[in-house]
């Protein structure tokens, strides 16, 4: 069962806006394809992949593969504020931990879509991000909760509501 799952997020660079308010970073505003942004945090957004049964993660890489200048959304931005956004080089994201829901293993995944060239300020965006979860056999710990029964309406529910955040 060792192995890698392979998922790919698309940033859609006319989504992306940002907002400056009290907090520490500003906020980026993103749409994704597929759906899968559960929530974004200043500069990062967080995706789930679900991991087969019997597998863990070993390592997550996150790579970004195409990108885009985001025209105009510098201009404006504080010099302070514009310098918290990663440098051109840095890593597109990494892994965020684990977590279990329903006996499914999730493996969060933060991503760094936005990224800023130092010597002109211009923002970027990666349109395509590859994320690779490298797997290895490993049994479920005890004390995880699985349903007892299967085919129910509420595992059929539970997995509608997986697709819709699960890379």
């Amino acid at each position: 069962l060792a192995g890698e799952i392979r998922a790919e997020v698309a940033f859609d660079p006319g989504g992306a806006s940002i907002e400056i308010d009290g907090s520490r970073l500003p906020r980026v505003i993103l749409r994704a394809a597929p759906e899968t942004m559960s929530t974004t945090r200043g500069i990062e957004a967080i995706t789930y992949l679900a991991l087969p049964s019997g597998t863990a993660p070993v390592q997550v890489r996150v790579t970004g593969l195409e990108s885009e200048t985001l025209t105009g959304l510098s201009a404006g931005l504080p010099q302070s504020r514009l310098a918290q956004i990663p440098e051109s080089g840095s890593p597109a994201g990494a892994g965020a931990g684990t977590g279990w829901m329903r006996g499914v293993q999730l493996q969060a995944v933060r991503l760094l879509p936005i990224f800023r060239e130092p010597s002109s300020g211009e923002l970027q965006i990666w349109t395509r991000v590859e994320i690779v979860v490298d797997t290895e056999p490993s049994p479920i710990p005890a004390g995880i909760w699985l349903p007892e029964r299967t085919g129910t309406v509420s595992e059929k529910d539970f997995n509608d509501i997986l697709r819709t955040m699960v890379a």
